[in-house]
């Protein structure tokens, strides 16, 4: 697979990234008692998204382009694979379902556990170490 249609894909994943930045950061910052565990995700959500732009970035390069590879069984590739997994789950969780009229409580009820929200940081915390350690072996 070329670097610029993993990077397509971790553009996708970006995307994804940046709702639930800016559902989570309407969370916390509309709901006064908004748990602990929504800002941590909202934190590694956002570091992450930091991350996956500099891979984005690094990806599309001509230089890039012209020199690799990737296996679909490379670790990159699977660890944005696990990445876009769990990105996706944590999306369908905190996005709205419903009018706000008939759902307030829905809307305002944290959806997670405090050891979902561990193990979702954790996860995301791994992807985004190892996306930096990516870009660190290429010395970006």
């Amino acid at each position: 697979m070329d670097p610029f249609t993993i990077a397509t894909g971790v553009a996708g994943l970006l995307s994804l990234t940046s709702d639930i930045v800016q559902i989570l950061t309407d969370y916390t910052g509309g709901v006064k008692s908004a748990a602990r565990d929504a800002r941590s995700v909202l934190t590694e959500v956002t570091a992450l998204s930091h991350v996956l732009q500099q891979l984005i970035e690094f990806l599309r390069k001509d230089d890039t382009n012209s020199k690799c590879r990737f296996r679909n069984t490379s670790a990159l590739c699977s660890v944005i694979a696990i990445c876009r997994n769990h990105i996706e789950t944590l999306y369908r969780k905190v996005k709205f379902r419903g009018k706000p009229e008939n759902d307030l409580l829905g809307r305002l009820k944290w959806p997670f556990e405090k050891q979902d929200c561990q193990e979702i940081v954790e996860v995301l915390h791994r992807c985004s170490q190892t996306f930096t350690f990516s870009l660190q072996i290429a010395n970006w």
